[in-house]
């Protein structure tokens, strides 16, 4: 159970190392925050499928980690802001 824990961390890692990797620094606010998240992400979404499926399915389980951190590290992404279509001042 440890070593699935660690696992699933590790997977948490490399999915927020990937999706900072390939997008540029300006979309994500900080790398140090980005991979905290994808590691606690990685042990929340390993405990969530852990504790549904039980102790049976340790491949389900890193699916699991994998998918929970992939959509909290993409809630970190910042769009790019661009100005809004129309007028940029209101007229009177």
């Amino acid at each position: 159970m440890i070593v699935l824990t660690l696992l699933s961390m590790m997977v948490g890692l490399a999915v927020a190392g990937a999706a900072t990797g390939r997008r540029p620094r300006a979309d994500f606010p900080h790398r140090a925050l980005t991979l905290a998240t994808g590691a606690v992400a990685g042990l929340v979404g390993w405990g969530i499928v852990h504790a549904v499926l039980g102790p049976g399915a340790p491949l389900a389980t890193l699916a699991g980690a994998a998918t929970v951190s992939a959509v909290l590290v993409s809630l970190l992404a910042r769009p790019r802001t661009r100005p809004l279509p129309g007028p940029s001042a209101p007229t009177l």
